[in-house]
């Protein structure tokens, strides 16, 4: 018995090894196919646009990503948000 499950592994084996990549890559097609599928089940994503956001507001994010430092930039929010009349609120 132990003969005939060893002449029934054995090609099974050299198959694994000669169809492994194929198999790799189904497998990675299916990844993508369901990745495909569930992008599509997600509510769109939206997006910023320089044409239709605040050009100020812009302008401030441009400005405070420029900073030299988190204690700088963590100023100049707290700063706006205290014009805003948001001065609790520490983000943006």
């Amino acid at each position: 018995m132990t003969s005939a499950i060893r002449e029934t592994i054995a090609p099974a084996k050299a198959n694994d090894t000669q169809d492994h990549h194929g198999d790799l890559a189904d497998l990675n097609d299916a990844f993508d196919v369901l990745l495909e599928y569930r992008k599509m089940q997600e509510p769109p994503i939206e997006r910023f646009s320089p044409e239709t956001d605040d050009p100020e507001y812009l302008a401030f994010l441009k400005k405070i990503t420029e900073c030299k430092s988190g204690s700088e930039m963590h100023r100049m929010i707290m700063a706006r948000k205290r014009l805003e009349g948001r001065p609790d609120l520490a983000s943006i």
